[in-house]
């Protein structure tokens, strides 16, 4: 019986990863005709279920005010949500929230540390050029406690597969 009950959840799984995806595809299509409030309908439950890229696309609304009202400190909680799903757009998004202390309070070493963590090699940004400067301009802004304090959360955060990311 367990079997059974495990192969229906797992069959359910599979069936409904088509549905994310297309669901997340019809968002970016909504978003990019300037049909904002559509595009929050297709990627708003697909976020919530845990799609990284879903979540790192809500938080650009909040962030822009398209579609939901500006706020801030929403755009970082799903910018939070992406980045410790493995997002590195969105880990480039909240060390940009921290630098600049919009949505959070200003803290350069979380800054440092998401930027550290986006640049890392195996990410989904193809090119971590980005945020390599980031992090390098972040970095001449901090005193070497501070910046060994953010490279040990990074690693701490990438060995704990962002379990402990605090």
């Amino acid at each position: 019986m367990r079997l059974l009950s495990l192969l229906v959840v797992v069959a359910q799984v599979l069936l409904a990863v088509p549905a994310f995806a297309d669901a997340y595809e019809d968002g970016l299509a909504a978003y990019l005709a300037r049909n904002y409030a559509n595009a929050v309908k297709f990627w708003e439950p697909v976020a919530e279920a845990g799609n990284a890229g879903a979540q790192n696309s809500m938080g650009v609304l909040y962030q822009n005010g398209q579609g939901v009202p500006k706020d801030e400190a929403m755009a970082a909680k799903w910018f939070l949500r992406a980045a410790l799903n493995g997002n590195s757009d969105a880990q480039l998004n909240l060390g940009s929230m921290y630098e600049n202390g919009r949505g959070v309070a200003r803290d350069l070493v979380r800054a440092h540390k998401w930027y550290d963590i986006a640049s890392a090699v195996g990410g989904m940004r193809p090119n971590p050029i980005e945020a390599i400067t980031a992090r390098n301009r972040v970095a001449a802004k901090m005193n070497a406690d501070d910046i060994t304090l953010a490279k040990t959360l990074a690693q701490k955060c990438r060995d704990s597969k962002f379990w402990e990311c605090d």
